[in-house]
């Protein structure tokens, strides 16, 4: 991988845990998902992707109501966030296998067990597909009833990234430093254009504009009709996860602990501040408030009515994934089995509840 990043002494231990999981996703070696929990939400239910478990957890009150598998298997582990459709709960294992899960029942309705990389992106519902992003550099589109195959799209490396999915594209990135355009029907190729750089996250669509961050210490605007590169954003550090678009401006951070905010239309600085640690969860916009998340465990309120901040608070773990907001509660994952979710005050920043593992 051609990467590029000047690491100094604050991110040089996040830097190396990171290169472990590069290296042991492109290689297949056993690390387990511990490390890198994902969440998801419903109405009432948080989905939290954790070790050898999926488990359900009530929102309101942060306990458990069940997990898959009832007893842990040493084969499986998961990492990816679950996505939900109806009552079918749709997983992505670590063992390159893709369960769907009966929420009321909760047996398995089927599986694909056609991957052979890990599942570390989480899955894109749009219709009666289900679009399965895999370390084995496959994007695979299956039946969403019964997971068949429906068509499958090889990239060069590794995809860590949930695809974006719009009505009848699919935008994908992958580690081999290319950023693709796939008509959804069928998986064929649209354009291609290549970053010079590992892309790890999602893209971020900004009107015409696909927004791309890179491991190149860059985010690149490209056309979405042809791919074409329309402005560059040079950055201190990598960055990680993806840009948050609202009113014209694109919020996101970078592994050095900078926060940004720039013009989507050009490419323009707005504004920067450094945060307490390195950045690899995209932003989270919630009406008026940006929620940045840091390395160091600390959660970042903004308005961005008065472009000031609002609040911050410490869950007491690392935050490497994206969390989610309902019914005014910020749900937050993080590294630390004392403090694997954490449920927020969206207004006030107090602590509601924890789920604790030990």
């Amino acid at each position: 991988m051609n990467v590029k990043q000047t690491i100094t002494r604050p991110v040089l231990v996040f830097a190396i845990a990171i290169f472990a999981v590069l290296l042991s996703s492109c290689s297949g070696s056993a690390l387990g998902a511990s490390s890198w929990p994902g969440i998801s939400s419903n109405a009432s239910t948080i989905y939290l992707a954790y070790n050898q478990a999926i488990i359900a957890i009530n929102s309101d009150t942060g306990v458990e109501r069940w997990r898959f598998p009832n007893e842990p298997e040493r084969s499986q582990s998961f990492y990816a966030p679950p996505i939900l459709s109806d009552e079918l709960l749709i997983l992505g294992g670590y063992d390159n296998i893709v369960y769907a899960i009966n929420t009321t029942s909760r047996n398995e309705e089927w599986r694909f067990e056609g991957a052979t990389g890990r599942i570390i992106g989480g899955p894109v519902i749009s219709g009666d597909r289900v679009f399965i992003p895999s370390a084995d550099g496959a994007l695979y589109a299956l039946n969403l009833n019964n997971g068949a195959l429906v068509w499958e799209f090889v990239t060069e490396q590794a995809i860590w990234a949930t695809p974006l999915v719009l009505e009848e594209r699919v935008y994908l990135t992958s580690m081999d430093h290319f950023v693709y355009a796939l008509e959804a029907a069928n998986g064929n190729l649209i354009w291609k254009q290549e970053l010079s750089a590992a892309l790890t996250d999602s893209p971020t669509l900004a009107d015409d504009l696909l927004l791309v961050g890179t491991l190149g210490n860059r985010v690149v605007a490209l056309n979405t009709n042809n791919g074409q590169e329309v402005w560059s954003f040079s950055t201190e550090g990598w960055v990680w996860g993806s840009p948050t678009v609202i009113n014209g401006i694109a919020y996101f951070g970078d592994v050095v602990g900078n926060m940004y905010a720039i013009t989507t239309s050009r490419g323009e600085q707005q504004w920067r501040e450094k945060l307490d640690g390195p950045i690899t969860a995209s932003p989270l916009l919630s009406e008026d408030t940006l929620y940045f998340f840091t390395h160091n465990g600390t959660v970042y309120a903004r308005n961005l009515e008065t472009n000031t901040p609002k609040w911050q608070v410490s869950v007491n773990g690392a935050i490497y994934s994206e969390p989610v907001i309902q019914d005014n509660v910020l749900f937050v994952s993080t590294i630390n089995p004392e403090s694997v979710l954490v449920a927020i005050n969206q207004d006030s920043g107090s602590q509601i509840w924890t789920y604790n593992l030990e």
